[in-house]
């Protein structure tokens, strides 16, 4: 599981066009460049928001898909990269592309993206690769209202 908003109805979701070959699924992170649509690369400095669907693989602007934006205040779920503790919630972490699923990186203290604001009470902590609910740090979120 990628990211994905706690309350996608909470979550402002609007359309932008693809560029050429987007073949990231929903969940996963992107930005615009050009104007155009893109999945985020590693340790990414810049965030639009989480796909809402996946990507169609076309010519680039021939089609759209949905973004949830990644504005601070929106609350996301994600996996993580290890073991979850209570000691992470309130720390800002980075975010990590394994296996074409996008995670919260407690690892990383130095690429900051997101702010751990609560353990998902689905998983004790302790569990593995646990889900977390997070925000986007607004130095990191390319959207702003």
């Amino acid at each position: 599981m990628s990211f994905k908003p706690l309350y996608p109805d909470k979550a402002i979701l609007l359309d932008y066009k693809e560029s050429a070959s987007l073949t990231a699924v929903q969940g996963n992170l992107v930005y615009l460049t050009g104007g155009y649509l893109t999945e985020c690369g590693a340790d990414p400095a810049i965030i639009l928001g989480v796909l809402a669907e996946d990507g169609s693989n076309g010519s680039e602007g021939a089609n759209s898909a949905g973004v949830w934006l990644a504005l601070p205040g929106t609350i996301f779920v994600a996996e993580g990269t290890t073991t979850t503790a209570q000691t992470q919630v309130g720390e800002d972490y980075g975010v990590a592309l394994e296996s074409s699923v996008w995670r919260v990186d407690t690892g990383d203290t130095g690429n900051v993206r997101v702010n751990v604001i609560a353990l998902d009470p689905r998983d004790a902590a302790g569990t593995d690769e646990g889900r977390y609910h997070v925000t986007f740090i607004s130095s990191a979120s390319q959207a702003s209202l």
